[in-house]
C-alpha cells in the first residue's frame, strides 16, 4: 500500500489536488452504481407486474375458459326453517317434492347426579367404594356400541376418571362435570347404526351403573328367588375352589380337615337329590341363612336404589333422518346429505306422522344461476381492466430522464419525503415506453376485439363480439387517461359511466345462458393461449415471465464486475498521483534538510 504523506514540505492541499484530478472517475464509479440501482428497481417493477399477470392467467382465465365453470345453479326451498341446499354444479334443473319425517339424532346419554355415601362432594377421583360399591366386589358393564359389544370391568378402587376413559377408549365422547356431578357421553356420528347401550351383567354392577348415574332404567329391587339362586350359584362355585385347594399336595392334614369341614358346611346348605347329587336347591339350614342374607340385603340396598332412581340418566338414542322426494324413502345417518347433486341440511319436521302428506311438501326448485354466470363475467372484467390501467399507466408514464437514484450524501441534503417523491418519480417511469410491455397490453387489447362464433338455443350460428352483450370502451375523448382500454358493462349498477344503459349482458344470460357461456368460454381461452405464447420459456426468459429476466438478471450481475473495474481504475489512478506527490515531498524533504545544513556550516 502507498504511503500517503500530504504536504508536509511543499504546503500543498494535496488532498484536494488528488480529489479533484481523480473526479472525473470517481463519476463514473457512481454512474455505474445509480444505472445498477435503476436496474434493480426496473427488474422489481417487471416481478410486480408479471406477478398480476400470471394471477390473472392462472386464476381467472384459466377457470373461464372452461364452459363448466358457468355451469351455475341456485335452488330455492319453499321452507327455509326447515332445510337448505347447497346446488352442484350437476343438479338438475327442475322443482321437487320433499316431506321431512325424522331427524337424525345422536345417541346422548347425560347421567344422573352422582352422590357419594358420606355426602362429600364427587370429583374426579372419587373411587366407587366412596360411592357405595363394597370393597371385594366388581362391576361388569357392557357397553354395545356400533353392534359391537366392550366388556367393561371396575372395582372399589376404581374413580370417576377411570369409567370415564373407558369410555372413551371404546369410542363415545365422554367427560365428567365436576359442576353438575354429572357424567356425560355420546356417540361419535349421530344415526342409528352408532347408537350405544350401557348395560350391567349383575345385580351388583347395576347398583353400581346407578351409582355412576349411568343407569337409565327404573332399577328394582332383586327377588327373593333371583337371590337364592345366586346364593346356591355362589356355594357351588365355592366348594369346587374349596376342593381344588385341598388337592394341593403341600396341605397339612389339619388344613385338609379344616377344607374338608367348610366344604361340608357348604354341601349341608344345598339339596340332595335320591343318588346324593347337589341339586340348585336350599337346605332347610340354607333356607334360613338365605332369609337372613335377604333381609340384610334388602335393607342395606333399598335406601341406594331409591337413591339411583331419583336420579336416572337421560338418554336419546341415536335415529336416522327419513325423508321422502318426490315420493321415495331415504334415510341417512346425518342431517345433511346428498341426493343428485344437490346438499340437504334438513332441520325441522314436516310429518310427525311418519307418512307424508301432499300439504306438508316443500318445495325445492332448481334452476340455473343468472346472477352467478353475470357476477363471474363482471368480476373478470373488473381484473382485466386493473390490469390493462396498470399496463397503460406504467407506459404511458412521464419521462424522468433528469432523475437518478440518489446517493447516500444526496440523501442526507434531503428530507425523508424529498427522498421519496424523487425515487418515485424515478420508479414510475421505469417501464415507460416498454417494447416488452406494449407488446403485452396490445396482445391482450387484440383479443378483446375479436369475434367467436357461438350457437343460440334455437341451432342458429352467428359471430359476436362484446359489444353484441353492451360491454365496450369509452369514447376516447370521453375515457380518463390509461383507461382508454378499460371495459364497461352497460346496466351494471357499480358503473356511473353505463349504469342507465340497457344491460344486453343480463338479458342475454337470461335468455341464452349457454350461448353466453360458449362466448365468454372462447374469449378466455383465446387470452389464456395468447398469454401461454407472451410466457414461454426462451433464451432470454424464464417459464411464465412475459419479460426477459434472464437477460435482465445477467445485466444486473455484469454492473458488478463494471463497478469493481471502474473502482480499482480509479484507485490505481488515486493512488498514481499519492506516489507523486509523497515522492515530492520526500525530495523537498531532502532538499530543505541540505539547506540547513549549509546555512549552519556558514554560520
Amino acid at each position: 500500500m502507498t504511503i500517503r504523506i500530504t504536504g508536509m514540505n511543499s504546503g500543498l492541499d494535496t488532498e484536494t489536488i488528488i480529489n479533484e484530478l481523480a473526479s472525473a472517475r470517481s463519476v463514473k464509479v457512481t454512474s455505474l452504481q445509480k444505472a445498477q440501482t435503476k436496474l434493480s428497481w426496473k427488474i422489481d417493477a417487471w416481478k410486480s407486474l408479471n406477478t398480476k399477470i400470471y394471477g390473472l392467467y392462472t386464476d381467472t382465465l384459466s377457470d373461464m375458459r372452461l364452459t363448466g365453470s358457468y355451469s351455475k345453479k341456485t335452488t330455492k326451498v319453499s321452507n327455509a326453517n326447515a332445510v337448505s341446499v347447497i346446488t352442484g354444479a350437476n343438479a338438475i334443473n327442475g322443482t321437487q317434492k320433499l316431506n321431512i319425517t325424522k331427524l337424525a339424532a345422536t345417541g346422548y346419554l347425560t347421567g344422573g347426579k352422582i352422590t357419594s355415601e358420606d355426602g362429600t362432594e364427587v370429583k374426579s377421583d372419587t373411587t366407587l367404594a366412596q360411592l357405595g360399591l363394597a370393597d371385594g366386589k366388581k362391576a361388569r358393564f357392557t357397553l354395545e356400541i356400533n353392534g359391537e359389544q366392550k366388556e367393561l370391568e371396575f372395582d372399589s378402587s376404581s374413580t370417576i376418571k377411570d369409567v370415564v376413559k373407558a369410555l372413551k377408549d371404546e369410542g363415545l365422547n365422554a367427560s365428567f362435570d365436576a359442576a353438575t356431578g354429572r357424567i356425560f357421553a355420546s356417540a361419535a356420528k349421530s344415526g342409528k347404526a352408532s347408537d350405544f347401550s350401557l348395560t350391567a351383567a349383575d345385580a351388583e354392577s347395576e347398583l353400581a351403573l346407578g351409582m355412576l348415574g349411568l343407569n337409565d332404567r327404573t332399577v328394582s329391587l332383586q327377588s327373593e328367588d333371583a337371590f337364592r339362586a345366586e346364593l346356591v350359584a355362589g356355594y357351588k362355585a365355592r366348594i369346587e375352589e374349596l376342593k381344588i385347594q385341598r388337592d394341593n399336595a403341600t396341605l397339612t392334614q389339619d388344613d385338609i380337615d379344616a377344607i374338608d369341614e367348610k366344604i361340608a358346611e357348604l354341601q349341608g346348605k344345598l339339596k340332595k337329590d335320591a343318588g346324593g347329587n347337589y341339586l340348585d336347591e336350599l337346605s332347610g339350614a340354607g333356607l334360613s341363612e338365605a332369609q337372613t342374607l335377604y333381609e340384610e340385603y334388602k335393607n342395606a340396598t333399598s335406601p341406594m336404589i331409591d337413591k339411583i332412581n331419583a336420579n336416572l340418566a337421560t338418554k336419546i338414542d341415536g335415529r336416522d333422518a327419513e325423508i321422502y322426494l318426490n315420493g321415495a324413502k331415504f334415510e341417512f345417518d346425518s342431517n345433511t346429505f346428498e341426493i343428485n347433486g344437490l346438499t340437504f341440511t334438513i332441520s325441522q319436521v314436516t310429518d310427525p306422522s311418519g307418512v307424508p302428506s301432499e300439504d306438508n311438501a316443500i318445495s325445492v326448485t332448481t334452476e340455473t344461476d343468472t346472477s352467478g354466470i353475470y357476477n363471474m363475467i363482471k368480476d373478470f372484467f373488473k381484473k382485466y381492466n386493473e390490469l390493462i390501467k396498470e399496463m397503460d399507466t406504467l407506459y404511458n408514464a412521464d419521462s424522468a430522464s433528469k432523475y437518478e437514484p440518489l446517493t447516500d450524501e444526496e440523501k442526507d441534503a434531503m428530507s425523508d419525503k424529498e427522498i421519496e417523491e424523487w425515487e418515485k418519480k424515478i420508479k414510475d417511469s421505469l417501464l415507460r415506453r416498454d417494447s416488452t410491455l406494449g407488446t403485452v397490453a396490445s396482445a391482450m387489447k387484440e383479443i378483446m376485439l375479436k369475434g367467436f362464433t357461438v350457437t343460440d338455443k334455437d341451432g342458429n350460428s352467428s359471430t359476436k363480439y362484446l359489444s353484441s352483450f353492451g360491454i365496450s370502451t369509452l369514447s376516447y375523448f370521453k375515457a380518463l387517461d390509461n383507461e382508454k382500454g378499460i371495459y364497461h358493462i352497460d346496466g351494471d349498477e357499480d358503473d356511473a359511466d353505463t349504469k342507465n344503459n340497457p344491460d344486453l349482458l343480463k338479458t342475454a344470460i337470461a335468455s341464452d345462458p349457454d350461448m353466453v357461456t360458449s362466448f365468454f368460454a372462447q374469449l378466455n381461452t383465446a387470452l389464456y393461449d395468447k398469454l401461454g405464447d407472451l410466457m414461454g420459456r426462451t433464451d432470454y426468459s424464464s417459464a411464465y415471465k412475459v419479460y426477459n429476466d434472464k437477460l435482465l438478471d445477467t445485466e444486473l450481475k455484469d454492473y458488478d464486475s463494471k463497478i469493481s473495474d471502474a473502482q480499482k481504475k480509479m484507485n490505481d489512478y488515486t493512488d498514481k498521483w499519492y506516489k507523486k506527490f509523497s515522492e515530492m515531498e520526500v525530495a523537498l524533504s531532502k532538499l530543505n534538510s541540505k539547506t540547513s545544513a549549509i546555512t549552519n556550516m556558514l554560520g
